[in-house]
């Protein structure tokens, strides 16, 4: 027996959470004389706290490597500076253009302005727009990510089951136990996790805020909630059942049907792991709390004012544009008169609680100057 455990060891040496196995061995004697040695029982060779750190470990990488994938998206949508083709570069073209035609009369025809600046905001328009992508992106990877622990949930109760009927019979569990903590791994990448064994060989683990998930074969699963943060009175709907999980909707840990589950999402947040950090990237929506924004939200708010601030500066050029007439669609609720400006789709003085206005994404030239150059006069 020793040689077949000795020979398991080996052939596993490079296997992912595999642990050394170990036969006890016992000396035997009758009448104080010795009779030899008998074999125990197989001993699966494991560090209870060298486990737990490579478990935190592993949620602190998967919350950055969610982190590096989204802001390298964004950095390329910024472009390197210099590279000709970056929204600096656009900005300093359009610069240059604009200044030689209000102060160097006719170095500059009006035709290049415009052009100019049609190049601008074009780029404005589309980081927008692939932000807003990133961001419906991340909802999805949410609900992917929650239908992932789910999976996890119910392979951690079924094997539970088996290690605890193996043990109570004398049977080795230990290759069901290495496959039981690589899954709390995985699920470590997903959230913060913590275990702790019983004494019949179940493991129960939870969140690192305390949210049992799995306890022997007694299973919690995530779930959405959609309502205010705070709120625990609404009935669990399975995540398999959504195809995402957008801002305003909340996540919560149960069982089908059960009312008055309490709201994790802010936890999940707080707790790292891939989830984590596809929360905090796409931020949250709320219209009773406030909420930090997610790093998205932030870069769209960054866009918005960039548009908003492009906008108040050409208009306190001596551009005269006497003859543009107001943009006609524009809400009438929130328009203003933009005769004499020279872009148009911008909210110039955006309300308290802006929703859905995106001043980088609607950014344009005015439609009047597109069609007649000849409007934009020094």
């Amino acid at each position: 027996r020793q040689l077949d455990i000795t020979s398991h060891n080996i052939a596993n040496v490079n296997t992912p959470g595999y642990h050394k196995r170990s036969l006890t061995q016992f000396s035997q004697s009758v009448g104080g004389i010795g009779q030899g040695a008998v074999t125990g029982s197989v001993i699966r060779s494991a560090n209870a706290a060298l486990e737990s750190q490579q478990l935190q470990t592993t949620t602190v990488v998967g919350k950055y490597e969610v982190q590096d994938q989204y802001r390298a998206s964004v950095e390329q949508l910024y472009g390197k500076p210099g590279s000709g083709n970056s929204l600096s570069d656009a900005m300093l073209a359009f610069k240059k253009d604009l200044d030689g035609f209000t102060v160097a009369v006719d170095s500059i025809p009006p035709s290049t302005v415009i052009a100019g600046a049609q190049v601008l905001t074009g780029q404005l328009n589309t980081m927008s727009q692939q932000i807003q992508a990133l961001r419906l992106q991340a909802d999805q990877a949410v609900a992917d990510g929650l239908q992932e622990a789910n999976t996890y949930i119910d392979q951690l109760g079924d094997l539970n089951n088996k290690i605890s009927t193996g043990q109570a019979v004398g049977l080795d569990t230990g290759d069901l136990q290495d496959q039981r903590q690589e899954i709390v791994r995985q699920l470590g990448s997903l959230m913060g996790v913590q275990t702790y064994m019983r004494p019949d060989g179940n493991m129960v683990v939870s969140t690192t805020t305390g949210r049992v998930m799995v306890d022997g074969t007694k299973l919690q699963k995530f779930g959405q909630l959609g309502i205010a943060p705070g709120n625990t009175l609404a009935t669990y709907v399975p995540v398999t059942a959504m195809t995402a999980v957008t801002p305003t909707q909340r996540i919560g840990l149960g069982t089908m049907g059960n009312p008055g589950l309490p709201d994790l999402t802010d936890e999940l947040i707080s707790g790292g792991g891939k989830i984590g950090a596809l929360l905090g990237q796409r931020g949250q929506y709320s219209a009773t709390a406030s909420l930090p924004q997610g790093e998205l939200q932030q870069r769209t708010a960054e866009l918005n004012q960039f548009a908003l601030q492009l906008y108040n500066t050409v208009q306190a050029t001596n551009l005269n544009t006497t003859d543009v007439a107001a943009n006609p669609t524009y809400d009438p609720a929130n328009a203003v008169n933009q005769a004499n400006h020279f872009f148009a789709g911008v909210y110039p003085n955006p309300p308290a609680n802006p929703g859905n206005i995106d001043n980088a994404g609607t950014i344009s030239v005015h439609p009047d100057i597109v069609a007649n150059a000849s409007l934009l006069n020094t």
